[in-house]
């Protein structure tokens, strides 16, 4: 009797990886070069076939992938604290600019 194989199901932060890579670079080998492992092992994180740890997700994040939004979908910038902080970085800089006239 044949063993059935089972069909894994690409997770949420497989498919917004493989997004962000082929966004950024174009080609899953322009990627890997970029992430500065094998074609064929980057592969097997965008297939569902392994789970990516630390140091992949370090490596993301220093190409400029949110990690944030890697694993939940969310930015940083759909964060409540994140816009306020940022309005109150834009009123500093305009209080900044009238002092230097």
């Amino acid at each position: 009797m044949k063993r059935k194989k089972i069909k894994r199901l690409k997770q949420p932060t497989t498919l917004r990886m493989n997004e962000w890579l082929l966004f950024k670079f174009g080609t899953i080998r322009a990627a890997a070069k970029a992430m500065k492992m094998g074609e064929a092992n980057l592969q097997q994180y965008l297939a569902g076939n392994r789970r990516p740890g630390f140091t992949v997700f370090m490596r993301l994040s220093k190409l400029g992938c949110d990690i944030n939004w890697l694993l939940n979908g969310k930015s940083m910038i759909d964060n409540g604290k994140f816009r306020k902080r940022l309005r109150e970085l834009d009123k500093a800089v305009i209080v900044l600019k009238r002092l230097g006239r």
